[in-house]
C-alpha cells in the first residue's frame, strides 16, 4: 500500500487464503476489506495513521474475502522506507478457524455454567476422561454432606467422604484389578465398581416386580 492506504499489490498467499485478484484490488483503498461497521469506526484510517505515526500497527478484525463473507483475521502493518519511496506492508493471517473454536468453547461453558446454577436437587459433577474432577455444584457438596468445595484436579478417591474409605471394597477393587486387565484399564468401570458396592447403589431395579391377587 501506499502512504495512504491504497492498494499497490498482493502475494499469491493472499489470492489463495481470501480469492482476490490483483485486478480486484490494485488503486483501491484499504478500506474495501472491512466491514460497514468497522469503517463507521474508522479503523481503516486509524489504521493507516497509526503505521504511520509509530512505524508498525497490529489490528484484529473481520476481513471481507472475495465472496463477501466475513473472515476473521490478525493483521501487523509495518512502514518501509527506501531511497526512492516509502510504502506500508501488511501481513495478514487466518485465524478464522481459531476464533470459531474460542467461540464454541466459551458458549459451552457459558451452558454449564447455566445448567450448574440452575440444578439444586440433584447432584452433578463433572470428570475429565481421567476420573478428575472438573467441577461440582452445590447440591453435590450438600447431598454428600462435604463442609469444603472439592479441589478441582481431584481424584474421586481422594473427596473425604466413607464412599470411597470402605477397606472391604478397596481390598475387592484392588483384587480384581490384579485378575481383569480390562478392569484395570478402564477408569470407569473402576467408578461403577465402587458405586454398586456403596449404600448409594439400588439393587430394587434389577428385581421383577412380584404382586399377590386375591
Amino acid at each position: 500500500m501506499d502512504t495512504q492506504g491504497f492498494i499497490l499489490n498482493m502475494n499469491e498467499a493472499f489470492h489463495l487464503r481470501f480469492g482476490y485478484l490483483l485486478e480486484d484490488l490494485a488503486g483501491k483503498h484499504l478500506s474495501v476489506l472491512f466491514t460497514e461497521k468497522d469503517k463507521a469506526m474508522n479503523k481503516p484510517e486509524t489504521e493507516v495513521q497509526n503505521v504511520l505515526r509509530y512505524g508498525s500497527a497490529n489490528d484484529e478484525n473481520y476481513l471481507i474475502n472475495r465472496q463477501g463473507h466475513q473472515v476473521w483475521v490478525t493483521g501487523e502493518s509495518v512502514l518501509i522506507k527506501d531511497e526512492d519511496e516509502t510504502y506500508i506492508v501488511k501481513v495478514v493471517h487466518n485465524i478464522h478457524a481459531q476464533k470459531q473454536l474460542e467461540r464454541f468453547l466459551l458458549q459451552s461453558h457459558e451452558f454449564i455454567e447455566t445448567v450448574f446454577e440452575s440444578v439444586d436437587q440433584a447432584a452433578l459433577l463433572i470428570l475429565d476422561s481421567r476420573l478428575r474432577v472438573i467441577k461440582t455444584n452445590k447440591a453435590f457438596l450438600e447431598i454428600f454432606e462435604l463442609d469444603n468445595p472439592v479441589a478441582q484436579g481431584s481424584r474421586l478417591t481422594e473427596i473425604d467422604h466413607p464412599f470411597w474409605h470402605n477397606p472391604e471394597v478397596k481390598q475387592q477393587l484392588e483384587e480384581k484389578k490384579k485378575t481383569d486387565t480390562a478392569f484395570a484399564a478402564s477408569a470407569e468401570a473402576q467408578l461403577d465398581f465402587v458405586y454398586k458396592h456403596s449404600p448409594y447403589y439400588e439393587p430394587a431395579h434389577l428385581r421383577y416386580p412380584v404382586y399377590r391377587l386375591k
